[in-house]
C-alpha cells in the first residue's frame, strides 16, 4: 500500500511538473557580465534576484523578450524584441548584468540564399525581389515578390540555398 501511494505521488509530482514546464517561457543567457544592453522599456527596482526578474517578464509575453539583471544594483530591466536586435542601440549600464533572453544565443544567422523560382508573375514582381535585400514589404517598394494566381492554391515561390 505504501508502495501504491509512493508511485501515484510519484506520477502526480511528474504529470505537474510537465504542465509547469509546458506554460513556462524560458529564459537562456545570452550575454554574461555585459557591460551594455538593450534599451529598456521597463525597469523594476528592488528585485532580489534573476528569477524574480524572469517572472516580471514572463507576465508580459506580448511585449517582454528579455531581460537583464545587474547583481549590485538588483535592478532588473526588461526589454523587447527590436531592443536585443539593435546592438548599435544598447547602452552603457557602467556595473556588469546578465541579459537573457528568450531565444538561444544573441547572433542572427541569415541564410545564403542563391536563386529563386516561383510558379508564376504578376506585375513584373519576379522572384529575385523577395531576396534583393531590401526589406521594405511595401509592393511598390519594388522589394516583393508576386504570382499571378494562375493555378489557385497551387502557387508557389521557393528559394534555393546556396
Amino acid at each position: 500500500c505504501l508502495l501504491y501511494r509512493l508511485l501515484l505521488l510519484v506520477a502526480f509530482a511528474a504529470v505537474n511538473q510537465a504542465n509547469d514546464c509546458q506554460s513556462r517561457r524560458t529564459f537562456s543567457l545570452a550575454n554574461a557580465s555585459s557591460l551594455v544592453a538593450p534599451l529598456p522599456y521597463h525597469t523594476i527596482p528592488s528585485a532580489t534576484d534573476p528569477l524574480r526578474c524572469s517572472m516580471q517578464c514572463r507576465s508580459r509575453p506580448d511585449l517582454c523578450f528579455g531581460f537583464y539583471y545587474q547583481t549590485d544594483k538588483t535592478t532588473c530591466s526588461l526589454f523587447n524584441a527590436s531592443s536585443f536586435f539593435r546592438r548599435k542601440d544598447w547602452i552603457n549600464i557602467f556595473t556588469p548584468g546578465n541579459i537573457y533572453s528568450s531565444i538561444f544565443g544573441d547572433e542572427i544567422i541569415q541564410l545564403p540564399i542563391s536563386g529563386c523560382e516561383q510558379s508564376s508573375t504578376a506585375s513584373g514582381a519576379v522572384c529575385s525581389r523577395a531576396i534583393d535585400g531590401n526589406l521594405n514589404q511595401q509592393f511598390a517598394s519594388n522589394s516583393c515578390t508576386l504570382t499571378a494566381y494562375l493555378t489557385g492554391d497551387k502557387d508557389w515561390w521557393e528559394a534555393s540555398l546556396a
